[in-house]
């Protein structure tokens, strides 16, 4: 098996609540998945701010990111 390309590291605020997912691309031969993020706010009814990390160390803030529907970004 092949080494797990990692790409960003996103993490969500909402309320309390902090939640963190590593995006990994790929994690084994010819294995591909998708680039996305999906978080699910419970009992929030929006997000405080969405911080995603790039490989490369660059950090982008989102501050109060519209909900139920993708944001399209790139390093």
């Amino acid at each position: 098996a092949g080494q797990p390309t990692n790409g960003a590291t996103v993490k969500l605020f909402a309320g309390d609540r902090r939640d963190i997912k590593q995006l990994v691309t790929g994690d084994s031969f010819t294995a591909q998945h998708p680039s996305t993020v999906h978080f699910g706010l419970g009992e929030n009814g929006m997000a405080d701010k969405i911080e995603i990390r790039w490989p490369s160390g660059k950090t982008v803030t989102l501050d109060q990111p519209e909900t139920g529907k993708y944001h399209t970004l790139s390093p």
